[in-house]
């Protein structure tokens, strides 16, 4: 039996959906699954999502746009459901954002996200010393 196609979605669907695209993308290009960290589901259709940035994220969703990225992911949409969708992006004041504080993000913050997002760990001072064979 074919699989029925959902005109709407259940919002678990979406997340779900959502959820695998984002661990796939990040998987593979650490970079774009941190712009995409910043992206909320908002709108599945059988043939389009539409993901929404906070006001805050300008920056996050003009990189989503690009068309390199936005090919990246679509064919991780396209792996996981057998569908091509078109990708819609906006910005929606209602959303929350790590800068909903007004404040801008500590040094450390940043550190510890770039870290965590892009799995990468700190090297201690003298590792180049070390490297070059020195003391």
């Amino acid at each position: 039996m074919a699989p029925v196609a959902v005109a709407d979605p259940l919002p678990s669907d979406l997340d779900s959906l959502w959820a695998a695209a984002h661990e796939s993308v990040r998987a593979e290009h650490g970079l774009l699954g941190a712009v995409l960290n910043e992206a909320t589901p908002a709108i599945l259709t059988e043939q389009e999502l539409t993901l929404a940035f906070p006001t805050t994220a300008a920056f996050h969703k003009r990189k989503a746009e690009d068309s390199a990225n936005r090919a990246i992911l679509i064919e991780a949409l396209r792996r996981l459901t057998g569908r091509h969708y078109r990708l819609e992006f906006e910005l929606r004041e209602d959303l929350p954002s790590d800068t909903a504080s007004g404040a801008p993000p500590s040094e450390e913050q940043i550190m510890e996200r770039l870290m965590e997002e892009l799995d990468a760990e700190e090297l201690p001072e003298d590792w180049l010393q070390q490297q070059k064979g020195g003391d």
